[in-house]
């Protein structure tokens, strides 16, 4: 598959896809282009100068694999999504990626939570991160609570969006590889009732937020189990 630059573009990726995300660009040509297997890796890179009048703390791009239905897209990538949290024990990724850059940026994981089924911006209720790697950045909102995961310590982030929550789970100890579960920080979630249960899951994503800088991911495996 070619490189993509023009900003949003969609690459299929088995079944998934990915995205050159730089949704805080104004412009159809960001610094930054995504590729896909075969002929390329699958991954990214970027090149965002640190410019005049720019909050070098403040996210500008997140290009992305998408699985499911995302709100600001107009279909989903599996049938199985959306999908109630009742109905979703583990969502399950074993991964591998390289990233060589610098810069301010993380590596995280994104679930968006829905009340509707047909999962459009105005049915999100709640989004929730898993930062893998921080990287200079900070979440949105105020640290409420440090919790223990399998994964180790995870400081939780707490903010309120347009109409929506934010919920950022920023583990302590880098993890650029590994088998993750995302329904453990659901769980946690919902035990601390910031979710009532009646969400349904419209998308797992992955990539890097990216404030500015230079730099490059490679991912070597990405594999989705969910049920």
């Amino acid at each position: 598959m070619p490189r993509i630059h023009k900003n949003h573009a969609l690459l299929p990726y088995g079944n998934g896809c990915v995205q050159n995300n730089a949704w805080g660009y104004a412009g159809d040509d960001p610094p930054q282009s995504a590729s896909t297997p075969p002929g390329d890796e699958l991954g990214w890179q970027w090149d965002w100068p640190a410019s005049a009048g720019h909050d070098a703390s403040q996210v500008v791009a997140y290009p992305e694999i998408i699985h499911g239905k995302k709100p600001f897209l107009d279909h989903s990538t599996l049938e199985t999504l959306p999908a109630p949290l009742a109905a979703i024990e583990r969502i399950r990724i074993a991964y591998v990626t390289q990233t060589r850059a610098k810069g301010r940026y993380n590596a995280a994981f994104e679930l968006w939570l829905v009340d509707d089924a047909q999962a459009r911006p105005e049915h999100v209720q709640a989004e929730v991160m898993v930062w893998v790697a921080k990287r200079g950045l900070s979440p949105a909102g105020d640290c409420v609570a440090t919790v223990d995961t399998p994964y180790g310590k995870a400081d939780l982030f707490e903010a309120a969006m347009q109409h929506w929550r934010y919920y950022a789970y920023v583990l302590r100890d880098e993890m650029p590889a590994g088998v993750i579960d995302l329904m453990i920080f659901v769980r946690e979630l919902l035990a601390r009732k910031k979710l009532d249960g009646s969400e349904l899951i419209a998308s797992i994503e992955f990539g890097n937020e990216i404030a500015f800088g230079k730099g490059r991911t490679a991912i070597e495996k990405y594999s989705l189990d969910i049920g």
